[in-house]
């Protein structure tokens, strides 16, 4: 998916330009060619063993532990936002405000926590059916309708998991402030038109949407935002 804002961008552009039509056609080319070239060779071979056209299996295993993340109550909830915020001054806060007892499902260590009763349910499956392919298959399944009968505790739990997903950096407050700067050049990019800072851009934002809003969004999920807050930095520098 992280080619999708770029591929619109340029599209946009070869509209507007239709000199750079043709250079811009031979570079999608290359792209799709060179995309298909690495993963389609893979993708087959899943599709011959296992009788499905994908890339890896774990999707099931993710939103299972979403699904279950999204049944936080309320105090679970409002705790997430600092337990998730990767700040030594707010974890402290987190341990004055709220007991034990309140983060232990959020600690994914816990065997009562999230994470581990979405791989609990993982295992009874696997156990079942003897392949974890299809095992992968059924829990993502029961885990989509799980989500689809919990549709407005999902669309919640999407603002703490994206809160969460944007702590890719150390220390948190420098984090922060690469976030400002990110959303800053966007704009600015946004108003000037420059579709190459656009381009550079929005896959970062659309890989923390995919992520805030399908997985759990731990932060390693994000590691092409770095890049690209960099970048947003570079982009404000030359602007401003």
């Amino acid at each position: 998916y992280l080619w999708i804002p770029p591929a619109l961008v340029l599209a946009g552009l070869a509209w507007r330009r239709p000199v750079v039509r043709a250079t811009l056609a031979r570079g999608g080319l290359v792209f799709l060619v060179s995309f298909i070239a690495v993963t389609g060779p893979w993708m087959a071979r899943n599709y011959f063993h296992f009788g499905r056209l994908f890339i890896a299996e774990r999707g099931g295993m993710i939103l299972a532990i979403r699904a279950e993340t999204n049944m936080m109550n309320r105090d679970e909830y409002l705790a997430s936002f600092l337990y998730w915020s990767n700040s030594h001054f707010l974890e402290e806060t987190l341990r004055r405000l709220y007991p034990d007892e309140t983060l232990a499902r959020l600690n994914p260590g816990n065997e009562r926590g999230f994470v581990q009763l979405a791989r609990s349910r993982r295992r009874e499956i696997n156990d079942e059916l003897h392949d974890t392919t299809l095992a992968d298959q059924r829990l993502f399944e029961e885990s989509l309708r799980k989500i689809r009968e919990h549709p407005f505790r999902h669309l919640l739990a999407t603002l703490p998991i994206a809160h969460r997903g944007i702590y890719v950096k150390s220390p948190a407050a420098v984090c922060l402030l690469l976030w400002v700067l990110f959303f800053g050049a966007l704009w600015v990019s946004a108003r000037t038109g420059d579709a190459a800072a656009l381009a550079a851009l929005t896959p970062a934002l659309l890989s923390l949407a995919f992520h805030s809003f399908l997985t759990h969004n731990i932060p390693r999920y994000n590691a092409v935002l770095i890049p690209a807050l960099w970048v947003a930095l570079a982009v404000c520098l030359d602007r401003w």
